[in-house]
């Protein structure tokens, strides 16, 4: 909270458009204020279950505050962020596995498929989109280690779309879950800042 405090008080007024920037931090706030009650609310609980759910809601509602501060810098022409691309690729891969928990049906595959053509588009534009190490003050380890994320984010949904070839729910299911950990490891090292 204080980070983004900070954060808002020295650019909020950055420029003066309220349609085009303030409105953004507004919004932010509000999205901010709702994570932090949802937090203070799984502090106090005791049913561990409880706890886990309103964190996830609150995880939820910070998910919009990513894709809020890309779409700020999309408008204002700002040059896109590696975190930007990064945003992206999660959004489709949260489909995939909104989509799972749902069960599969006549459609799901092709649908899955749909997906994963979106996500590994998506993530193209992540190898693509090269890193500015002193930009983001990165370590020589850093980096190597962002790439590293970055090329087993390709294997993994290489072997997403394997499974979705060969049809096998059970496999598809596990590679979907595998699209994750790699791409949460690459933005968080760039979110550590």
């Amino acid at each position: 909270m204080d980070s983004w405090e900070s954060f808002r008080d020295e650019y909020e007024t950055y420029r003066s458009s309220q349609r085009n920037w303030i409105s953004y931090f507004h919004n932010i706030q509000v999205l901010v204020n709702d994570a932090t009650t949802l937090v203070d609310e799984a502090d106090i609980q005791t049913d561990e279950d409880a706890k886990k759910a309103l964190l996830q809601e609150a995880h939820e509602v910070l998910e919009l505050v990513r894709t809020t501060m890309r779409e700020l810098r999309k408008r204002n022409g700002f040059p896109k962020f590696n975190t930007d691309e990064l945003t992206a690729f999660h959004s489709i891969m949260g489909e995939i596995i909104a989509i799972l928990t749902e069960g599969f049906d006549d459609n799901t595959i092709e649908t899955l498929y749909d997906l994963y053509r979106d996500a590994s588009h998506a993530w193209f534009k992540v190898e693509k989109n090269s890193l500015d190490q002193d930009a983001w003050g990165l370590s020589d380890d850093e980096m190597q280690d962002y790439s590293e994320y970055v090329l087993l984010e390709r294997k993994a949904l290489d072997k997403f779309e394997t499974a979705l070839v060969a049809g096998d729910e059970v496999a598809i299911a596990m590679a979907a879950l595998g699209l994750k950990p790699n791409q949460a490891q690459a933005y968080l090292l760039l979110g550590d800042l």
